[in-house]
């Protein structure tokens, strides 16, 4: 069996294996999982660990994942913004953040990006590759969440897009149009 983790005496991963323990104890029947004490890997919070573990073993749709993954959007703009403001011309951090970049792969593309590239390079694109799904989609909830906290839609819906109940497009508030 896979150990149970805890982090500060938390459990942070295991639940259903402790539970089935428990059945199996009330049944007579001694078995034992093994616990450890979480640690950090790579600068991985605990957020990004749980995520990490149950991203891969459950199944959530691409909208779930979109929908749940928005709770790193904070984390998502503020590491963006440390970074820009860090590799301002003069910044005492600036060489520090060049220290930390991995070298690229490849060499920058000549020209000036597409759109396309510059929303893979967004919080929005950061957003969708943690969740595995299209920029537009990450988007989506984007929108859904900020709707959410301005009034301007129901947290029953962003729930009901968790839960799998309904998808996104249903509930993400129609962009307005304007006249030219």
């Amino acid at each position: 069996l896979p150990a149970a983790e805890l982090h500060e005496g938390l459990l942070i991963d295991g639940r259903n294996r402790l539970r089935v323990l428990e059945a199996l104890r009330r049944q007579g029947i001694a078995i034992e999982v093994p616990v450890v004490e979480w640690l950090p890997a790579n600068g991985e919070t605990v957020e990004e660990h749980i995520w990490a573990v149950n991203n891969n073993r459950r199944h959530l749709t691409a909208d779930q994942r979109a929908a749940l993954a928005t709770a790193f959007l904070p984390e998502i703009e503020a590491s963006r913004k440390a970074k820009q403001q860090a590799s301002r011309f003069g910044s005492s951090d600036s060489v520090t953040v060049a220290a930390n970049s991995p070298s690229p792969e490849k060499p920058p593309p000549k020209g000036p990006r597409t759109s396309q590239e510059k929303e893979r390079a967004s919080s929005v694109g950061e957003l969708g590759r943690l969740a595995d799904v299209s920029c537009y989609k990450a988007k989506q909830a984007v929108q859904l969440v900020k709707a959410v906290e301005a009034g301007q839609a129901r947290q029953s819906d962003l729930d009901a897009v968790v839960a799998g109940d309904k998808p996104l497009r249903e509930v993400t508030p129609a962009r307005r149009k304007t006249k030219k």
